[in-house]
């Protein structure tokens, strides 16, 4: 009987390998963001180049908690951002802690931006 481990160690090595690529940065940048608040009441329209380099510049940059989104109260992140990119758009919840995880109905991480402060700013949450 004939072993299949180089074959099977070929598929891990794929699998591993796909799975630690991550979208080239350049097409996680936003185009347009738009701030809305709890009540989905547009706030702020970021379309600029400068504001969307400033935006960007914390966006890309964002890292990994390691924890998700599972158990948080909706009230701990009280904007929606619509973020416009090739990759990595959509609506995410934000808080002014620098937390922020993307919508929809399964659980996803939350990521933390380096300088909440400086991204609130921006986004005219800083009040």
């Amino acid at each position: 009987m004939k072993r299949a481990y180089p074959l099977s160690l070929l598929g891990v090595a794929l699998l591993a390998a796909c799975a630690e690529q991550s979208p080239d940065p350049k097409s996680m940048e936003a185009s347009r963001v738009t701030v809305l608040d709890r009540a989905h009441k547009p706030l702020l329209v970021l379309e600029q180049q400068a504001q969307l380099q400033e935006f960007n510049s914390q966006w890309v940059g964002k890292r990994n908690t390691g924890k998700t989104n599972e158990g948080t109260p909706p009230e701990a992140l009280p904007y929606y951002l619509d973020v416009q990119a090739k990759s990595g758009g959509g609506r995410w919840l934000y808080s002014q802690s620098g937390l922020a995880v993307k919508l929809d109905h399964k659980a996803h991480p939350l990521y933390q931006v380096a300088n909440p402060e400086k991204l609130n700013r921006l986004l005219g949450v800083d009040k």
